[in-house]
């Protein structure tokens, strides 16, 4: 198709042949007064806002139904158009409140936009407002029909954007209004719960409960799984690749984000499934498992040496999740890259701070595997205690240090024979070297390396073992399913408790401590505990054993030359990632102290970014895929009532059982996809 000339109020365009006279006029800054028209909506003409003039054609024309073949000239301003508009904008108001400012899109609505532009009074509006009930049955959105002008831009979404259509325009004792076609709720209709009807409603009618969007950025509302993670992982679309079983597609995808995604399936704390949409509606979806599933079934997972070298050579200090990150996406990236691990063993944390029953170490090798595998070199048994040699060899150095140091509290008793630190405990235990425990042992703490604690002074022999923290059960830091594991295995939980002292006796060997509840508690500015005790609570507990899981600290090395921060930390430029030494950047837990598995390989990421475009690079990229992903959902009988799948943590789950679980998402990305409406303040010019 070719090109044709299109005047506007004077003013010439070229447009594309069959393209609409409003689209035309719309990207050409010319704004026309519409509401049922919507860019990514098949045209109805029949709100007739629209109208314009076209020399040779008799009376008014809609132009979001007119096509563009020939040269034509057209009027957009005249004031006949303008009464006919303000008669048009008149009969979609009927009904409708006047008042918009107990509205939620108050100041953010089309109507009301349209309303402005034309100069629409609203004594003008003569018809009482239509009385129907606030409909809050859905889990997601709000059904508010006195609100709604009869635009069918919802019918129109559902049905011809979607695919899946169960709205439709209803009467009731000569009130229209739109609902699904058996009045019955959208759950049981069929509803897929995509937002695209609440997306196009250019009023308050369908909107989102604001309880779920009230204060947040329109993707972290709509898209949380993707926002909360601190990798970024494009969740919905990997989903929906497993749906299609293209497994291959859905690694690569991962491998955009993550270097290891099997290591994710096992150790990722998951925050995406916490504010999973779909669990408005029944339960989150099992995206972790899901991403285990892809990386057990993936049939070829490693991957090409880069066709591409770079001349340049960067040192990674540390072979944790943030060192190995680094090393993997600058290694893609064309770089010689070379880690330096202190211990026998690269994995860092991985393999000396995570049991084996939560990361099995053949998963570990495998993703070590594949680092290898693209030329990254790792040397082991070499701790870096200067920089000078390094700067001399290598264009980059990243310090990937982690935070070896665990934290032991200031309280009477610490320095007792038989009070350990967790990090130390379950690294020695990791290593074939375990620290020796008695018959009672409690782990002071309630986050993951606590219950790690926990379950490993139970694999070593101790008959009764204690987790006492400060937090209530309902809110203690580890995953739920961690909890239930070590409640499994006769672990006793002891939540609110805050330790007082710890008790010794004569050869200064521990036998046990004292406790008592917590009202209250919090951290001050420097990160300091601060407790409220309740009076009168106060009890002993006989152990044999304390084991401190309160946190961890970076551990600086003086030799480096480096500032260091009040809690043993380095500190970087937020962006180039980069200390005060020019070519030596930091990433991962030695900025922070302990943090997730997942958000230092986001930091590992984000410092691979840094250091590429300081070596000249482009810096990352994610891979290139098609957009092809359709607006069509397809229906699926029952679909709001469809259960999450069971399973433990560590089962396999079948092909069926991911596609299924898979196909529970929401989708919720294909409605950041449909196209905004343009309002007459976004355009030069207005018809």
């Amino acid at each position: 198709m070719g090109k044709v000339k299109v005047y506007i109020d004077g003013c010439e365009f070229l447009a594309e042949e069959g393209e609409l006279l409003i689209e035309v006029a719309l990207e050409n800054g010319i704004y026309i007064p519409h509401l049922c028209h919507h860019p990514d909506l098949p045209p109805t003409g029949e709100c007739g806002l629209c109208i314009v003039e076209i020399e040779g054609v008799e009376g008014f024309v809609t132009s979001c139904t007119f096509q563009v073949k020939q040269t034509v000239s057209v009027r957009t301003r005249s004031p006949e158009i303008n009464r006919f508009r303000l008669e048009a904008l008149g009969k979609l108001l009927e009904g409708h409140p006047v008042d918009c400012s107990s509205c939620p899109k108050y100041l953010n609505c089309e109507l009301q936009s349209l309303k402005q532009y034309l100069g629409y009074s609203d004594t003008a509006q003569k018809t009482p407002v239509r009385s129907f009930p606030l409909n809050e049955d859905n889990a997601l959105f709000v059904h508010d029909p006195t609100r709604c002008v009869l635009c069918k831009r919802c019918i129109r979404a559902c049905k011809d954007l979607r695919g899946i259509g169960i709205l439709e325009v209803k009467e009731e004792k000569g009130l229209k209004y739109v609902y699904t076609p058996s009045g019955k709720p959208l759950m049981e209709e069929g509803c897929m719960f995509c937002g695209a009807c609440v997306e196009v409603c250019p009023t308050g009618a369908l909107r989102d409960k604001e309880e779920i969007i009230k204060g947040k950025r329109k993707k972290e509302a709509l898209l949380p799984c993707s926002s909360t993670c601190p990798a970024g992982v494009d969740v919905p679309s990997y989903l929906r690749l497993i749906k299609l079983k293209d497994i291959e597609g859905a690694w690569r995808l991962l491998l955009d984000k993550v270097p290891f995604p099997d290591v994710l399936g096992y150790v990722c704390n998951k925050p995406c499934e916490t504010v999973c949409r779909r669990g408005y509606l029944n339960e989150p979806v099992a995206i972790k498992l899901l991403k285990r599933f892809v990386a057990e079934r993936v049939p070829s997972p490693f991957e090409e040496m880069p066709s591409k070298f770079s001349g340049k050579r960067v040192a990674i200090v540390g072979s944790g999740p943030a060192g190995l990150t680094a090393a993997y996406y600058l290694r893609k990236r064309g770089h010689e890259v070379i880690v330096f691990e202190a211990k026998a063993k690269p994995g860092g944390m991985l393999r000396y701070g995570i049991p084996e029953w939560r990361l099995p170490r053949e998963v570990l090798e495998k993703a070590l595997e594949r680092i290898k595998a693209i030329g990254v070199g790792i040397r082991t048994g070499i701790k870096v205690e200067r920089l000078d040699e390094l700067k001399e060899e290598f264009d980059a150095v990243l310090l990937a240090l982690g935070a070896q140091r665990g934290v032991k509290p200031k309280v009477e008793g610490a320095e007792f024979k038989g009070v350990y630190v967790g990090i130390d405990f379950l690294s020695k235990a990791n290593d074939g070297e375990p620290l020796p425990v008695g018959e009672k042992v409690v782990v002071i703490g309630g986050g993951s390396v606590a219950i790690d604690c926990a379950r490993m002074a139970k694999f070593l022999g101790a008959k009764e073992v204690y987790v006492l923290c400060v937090e209530p059960y309902e809110k203690m830091p580890a995953l739920p399913e961690e909890i239930e594991e070590a409640k499994a295995e006769g672990i006793k939980l002891v939540p609110s408790r805050a330790l007082l002292r710890i008790i010794g006796n004569s050869r200064d060997y521990v036998v046990g401590i004292e406790h008592a509840e917590v009202r209250d508690f919090s951290f001050d500015s420097k990160g300091a505990l601060q407790l409220s005790l309740i009076e009168g609570t106060t009890e002993e507990l006989s152990v044999h054993n304390v084991i401190f899981a309160v946190g961890q600290r970076p551990e600086v090395p003086e030799g480096l030359g480096l500032l260091v921060g009040e809690k043993g930390n380095l500190e970087v430029d937020p962006f180039e990632m980069m200390t005060e030494m020019e070519g030596i950047f930091a990433a991962g837990d030695v900025l922070t102290g302990t943090r997730t598995v997942v958000e230092a390989i986001a930091s590992g990421r984000k410092v691979a970014d840094a250091i590429d475009r300081y070596l000249g690079g482009e810096g990352l990229e994610d891979e290139k895929r098609a957009n092809g992903v359709s607006h069509v959902i397809e229906k699926i009988e029952g679909f709001g009532y469809l259960k999450r799948i069971r399973g433990g943590r560590m089962d396999p789950i079948s092909e069926e059982e991911a596609t299924y679980e898979a196909m529970r998402c929401l989708q919720c990305d294909l409605r950041l996809r449909i196209r905004r409406p343009r309002f007459w303040g976004d355009l030069e010019k207005g018809g």
